[in-house]
């Protein structure tokens, strides 16, 4: 890199040239106005620094300098004007054209200071255009990287979402990359599973960190596999591949052929939104575990919430984007925002969501990704219901489970988790192990609640009723001193199929089924029996109600095209933990 020097004095050029070469810099020389624009317009590079004379033939230094900035355009070439000149004005005019100037008669000293400083400026400018143009491949090769990954995702994605009439989404990422999940799949039966969820973080990584659940949620669905199982399984997966800081809040889903039937397992997402077809809130369904990847396996519970539904009824699930929407005031758009726009005035309520979200947020930037979806409830015509074998019937073998539980054990832990881990290997079964959990966890809680620790759900109905329950309920365990319950599972062949024989007998004075399976649908207790007659083919209590047999079906195929439902009535809504 040179310095070009311009000046029609060959004597004050050969002095220019002598203080700065002993700088170790190399010198270019001109005469005119005219020859020193010729070194920047014949493809050389630009030199570091041009030394002009203001009082030039032709061409004057004014104009030279002005054509100089001309053609170096946006890069950094730094002018100093030589001028006997003491005038302002032409000073003035000096720095408005170029960058510095240096007064005749001029001293070495001043010479080499200013050409030193101003040839470190310039290097540095070089060095920052070298960077950028390097910045600039840099970008368009990530451009290409990204072009080919998003083509990758969306195309993955579209293979994971089942298209029906039934379910409706809506998805707008903060960035190319989306760190929310959703995927869809049909099980064997003509059932539905979907999971939403959203990874920790936003763009590339989160999208990545996702890519796991995708088919381990797919395989798993597409075989019928309880949603509890499906949790599990994707929980242990994320945690081998994920870092600590990286969690997933999901929310899995299982409706049954018939729609009637809403199984859920929900860790660390947004209440979801059940509605009737007008929009009239009927129930949320708040979450109940921990997001995927936080929990080991030994800490991790596959425990599920069932829910009755009904025909044309409206799902709504959503990420915490849609709560956490932001206005140019900073305000979230929030739950309660949220909830209130189910008022029964507006049927179509996907579209009002997403209008009132637009609307809310206006021109502000949106900072988390959003998704919402919403499912009617009502059975997929266009499903295709596989008509294979739901249990290997070969090697589903009989078998018997029996577990008498002391004082001391009941008090220690509750029985079922252990008992269903034990089921979710056994042939023919695992697919159902979620339906059994709720069946199993309702009889045992009947056993300890009623018969030994005789406690009433009619004090539940009470305005602080449920605190007192569960209060009542610490003392009276903590005081036992006496008892037993006893847990027995068989496993048979009963054509056509096979069924689980489940008793559950406590060693307590027993308690009135009668009156507890005829709770009122307004009420907050008792609707456990219901629940337990719906998905059992029967129930049967014996010694006053201290010991209950129920029988659950595992069919060996699902006979073509039928839609009914396992439900005999149609209780009210209710969960695992009624």
């Amino acid at each position: 890199m040179a310095v070009l020097i311009v000046d029609d004095s060959i004597s004050i050029r050969f002095l220019l040239l002598g203080i700065i070469e002993d700088m170790g810099i190399d010198c270019l020389q001109a005469a005119s106005g005219e020859e020193a624009l010729a070194y920047l317009t014949n493809d050389q590079p630009l030199p570091i620094l041009v030394v002009l004379d203001i009082g030039l033939p032709g061409i004057d230094g004014y104009e030279t300098g002005r054509r100089m900035k001309a053609i170096a355009r946006d890069r950094h070439l730094p002018i100093i004007f030589l001028t006997g000149a003491k005038d302002t004005d032409i000073l003035s005019k000096c720095l408005a054209i170029g960058d510095d100037y240096i007064a005749k008669p001029f001293s070495a000293d001043v010479v080499s200071s200013k050409v030193e400083a101003h040839r470190r400026v310039s290097e540095l400018y070089q060095h920052m255009e070298q960077r950028y143009k390097e910045l600039k491949v840099f970008q368009h090769h990530i451009d290409q990287e990204h072009k080919i990954v998003e083509n990758i995702f969306a195309n993955h994605f579209e293979k994971h979402i089942s298209q029906t009439e039934n379910f409706r989404y809506h998805i707008s990422p903060t960035s190319v990359f989306n760190g929310d999940v959703l995927l869809t799949a049909q099980g064997p039966f003509g059932n539905l599973y979907i999971a939403i969820g959203d990874v920790t973080g936003h763009g590339l990584p989160a999208a990545v960190g996702a890519i796991p659940v995708y088919p381990a949620f797919r395989s798993m669905a597409i075989k019928g596999i309880s949603i509890g199982k499906i949790a599990a399984e994707m929980n242990r997966s994320l945690r081998d591949l994920l870092p600590e800081n990286m969690l997933l809040a999901v929310s899995l889903l299982e409706f049954n052929s018939a729609w009637d039937i809403l199984t859920v397992w929900s860790g660390g997402m947004p209440a979801m939104v059940l509605a009737d077809s007008e929009g009239n809130i009927k129930q949320l369904i708040e979450p109940t575990h921990c997001p995927l990847a936080m929990l080991h396996d030994d800490e991790f519970s596959q425990d599920v919430q069932v829910y009755k539904i009904s025909r044309n009824d409206r799902l709504y699930l959503f990420t915490d984007g849609v709560e956490e929407s932001r206005n140019s005031a900073d305000k979230m758009f929030g739950e309660a925002r949220l909830h209130s726009l189910f008022d029964g005035s507006e049927g179509n309520m996907f579209d009002r969501i997403i209008d009132q979200i637009d609307q809310f947020a206006g021109d502000q930037k949106q900072d988390d990704d959003i998704t919402l979806v919403e499912v009617i409830c009502a059975p997929i015509v266009e499903a295709t219901v596989v008509n294979a074998l739901v249990t290997e019937d070969i090697t589903a073998l009989p078998w018997s489970l029996y577990f008498e539980l002391s004082v001391d054990e009941i008090k220690l832990a509750d029985p079922v988790l252990q008992v269903i881990r034990l089921l979710s290997n056994a042939v023919g079964v695992d697919v159902h192990q979620d339906y059994i959990s709720t069946v199993l966890s309702e009889l045992y809680s009947n056993a300890l609640d009623h018969g030994l620790l005789e406690l009433d759900s009619r004090i539940k109905d009470t305005e602080d009723g449920f605190l007192e329950y569960y209060s009542l309920r610490s003392q009276r365990l903590n005081a036992l001193q006496d008892g037993s319950i006893s847990i027995h599972l068989n496993f048979i062949r009963q054509e056509p199929g096979l069924q689980i024989e489940i008793v559950v007998k406590d060693s307590g004075a027993g308690f009135d089924y009668q009156v507890a399976s005829a709770a009122k649908e307004e009420e907050a207790f008792g609707r456990g029996i219901d629940l337990v007659r719906g998905l059992c083919d029967s129930v049967e209590y014996s010694e006053g109600g201290s010991c209950v047999k129920v029988i659950y079906s595992v069919p060996l195929r699902l006979p073509r095209n039928d839609n009914s439902c396992r439900l005999g009535q149609d209780p009210p809504y209710y969960t695992q933990s009624d």
